[in-house]
């Protein structure tokens, strides 16, 4: 088990967490690398979601305002625009809200409560709309529904890894195994053009969130802010995952086996640091809001 990161509270390590974490240049190559991440399967979760979005498009889901594909690949901050942008998305697709399988849920800015307001909605709509041009819609979350099989199949293409373990996310839909190397070969072609279909289908995803990072989390939350001072590509995942891609493809994975998301970001963000692709005074400058700095405390790398 290797740390990536400590909680320092005054000069005393009062926690520590132990994971993941790569670090792959311009050219895919892996130049900075702990823990076995060539070999240790853990779900990702919603970082998935851009290669799911990537799957959706190649079987048929035609989505062409950009700002709704980012929801695809988004798991959104909960607030009113988000829930409007869901709307629209779903009627865009002919998706009815009755539909979607994704919990209740109450917005943050107001109390409207109802299927558009998930965070993993977008999700939600594109795998409906791609169900029902493929016969029905009422179990589209089943592991065996033809659109799911497809997005395992997509999710082992682009990552290069086979999933040892294919089980139900928090949102009810499936979720696959991956390696960190493996997700990480994924993301950078989420800005790096690839040679086959579904490639150029992540290619496109990764415009949309780079261009619309309000829409990956919500202004102030850390995907958002990370999108936006980096104009990277930024999406955690449940449970302790962390993906950065940078517009030339240089591409950070962490993952923290506790699930603590703040500590896979400040092992994300000292590999770039470090490796001269983004300006620590950036990351400290942001620290709050990246949720790396906590009332006598802070959070910091341990993979330097």
């Amino acid at each position: 088990m290797t740390t990536i990161a400590k909680v320092d509270r005054g000069g005393f390590i009062e926690s520590w967490h132990e994971g993941l974490a790569v670090l792959l240049d311009e050219d895919g190559g892996v130049v900075e690398e702990h823990g076995d991440v060539h070999g240790q399967h853990f779900l990702a979760r919603s970082s998935l979601k851009p290669l799911y979005a990537a799957g959706l498009l190649g079987q048929g889901v035609v989505i062409e305002n950009e700002r709704q594909l980012a929801l695809a690949c988004a798991s959104h901050g909960r607030l009113a625009m988000h829930s409007s942008l869901a709307a629209d998305m779903a009627a865009a697709l002919g998706v009815d809200e009755d539909e979607l399988q994704c919990p209740v849920t109450e917005s943050r800015d107001d109390s409207e409560a109802g299927r558009f307001a998930p965070m993993c909605v977008g999700k939600h709509i594109a795998m409906v709309a791609a169900a029902k041009q493929q016969g029905g819609a009422d179990d589209y979350r089943n592991a065996e529904h033809p659109v799911q099989q497809r997005l395992r199949a997509v999710v082992a293409e682009l990552t290069g890894d086979e999933a040892q373990a294919s089980v139900a996310d928090g949102c009810g839909a499936p979720v696959h195994s991956t390696t960190a190397v493996g997700l990480a070969r994924a993301y950078r072609q989420l800005a790096v053009a690839g040679g086959s279909s579904v490639e150029e289908e992540l290619l496109r995803a990764g415009r949309a969130m780079i261009s619309h990072p309000e829409v990956i989390e919500a202004a102030g939350k850390p995907d958002t802010v990370i999108g936006s001072v980096f104009s990277a590509i930024c999406k955690f995942g449940a449970e302790g995952t962390v993906a950065i891609t940078l517009p030339t493809g240089v591409t950070a994975v962490t993952h923290c086996f506790d699930g603590a998301r703040r500590a896979a970001t400040v092992a994300a963000l000292d590999m770039l640091v470090r490796a001269g692709h983004i300006p620590a005074d950036a990351v400290e400058q942001n620290a709050e809001a990246l949720e790396l700095r906590h009332p006598g405390a802070k959070v910091i790398s341990a993979l330097a």
